[in-house]
């Protein structure tokens, strides 16, 4: 039996949450539970959801404003934004002792 899930996403979340209840597991006890991109839902989750914030509208944000410094200078240089991801830690992980 796994310990520690670790989901592509926060909705592949659910899924594991309703599996782990039908197997009778406790989810941040018996069963560790990690998603990715914070949806606002992940919060919501029984117990709430540790999961990797991305900051998809800091991304939107800054990108929309490289786009518009591009076609007001008429370049077409193209940089990398990085933004670095947070652990937003919550309920669905068990304690390490």
């Amino acid at each position: 039996m796994p310990r520690a899930l670790i989901c592509f996403n926060d909705d592949q979340c659910g899924g594991a949450y309703r599996a782990a209840n039908q197997l009778g597991l406790s989810i941040g006890s018996d069963l560790s539970v990690v998603g990715f991109d914070n949806i606002p839902q992940a919060a919501t989750f029984s117990p709430g959801l540790t999961t990797v914030d991305i900051h998809p509208a800091e991304i939107g944000r800054l990108s929309s404003l490289r786009v518009q410094e591009m076609i007001l200078s008429g370049r077409q240089d193209f940089t990398s934004i990085v933004l670095a991801p947070v652990l937003i830690e919550r309920g669905s992980v068990a304690k390490i002792i």
